[in-house]
């Protein structure tokens, strides 16, 4: 696990007080987008929206059910507001997907 998805394991268990099973739900999903942005060579600190948009319709692609895609949006807003609340990125994704 990287160093950004740890601190956000810490940031789900302290600062939202996150459920484990939504703690664990949140990491594997994280995880999986961390793991689709090394493949493009993208820092997950540098994504754009157009790169998270990109990893949604892969997943639509892959035949994922809509309620996948839903939590993996969700989990890829509280990654990206963790970021910013914790000052490793100055600002969230905005418009559309991460708000």
């Amino acid at each position: 696990m990287s160093e950004l998805l740890r601190l956000f394991e810490e940031y789900m268990k302290t600062e939202k007080r996150s459920s484990a099973n939504t703690v664990s739900s949140y990491l594997r999903y994280a995880s999986q987008f961390e793991a689709e942005m090394l493949d493009r060579d993208c820092l997950l600190t540098e994504v754009q929206k157009g790169d998270v948009e990109d990893y949604i319709h892969i997943l639509i692609r892959r035949g994922k059910s809509a309620a996948t895609v839903t939590r993996s949006i969700a989990s890829i807003r509280c990654f990206y507001r963790c970021l910013v609340d914790l000052g490793l990125r100055i600002m969230t994704l905005r418009r559309g997907l991460l708000r």
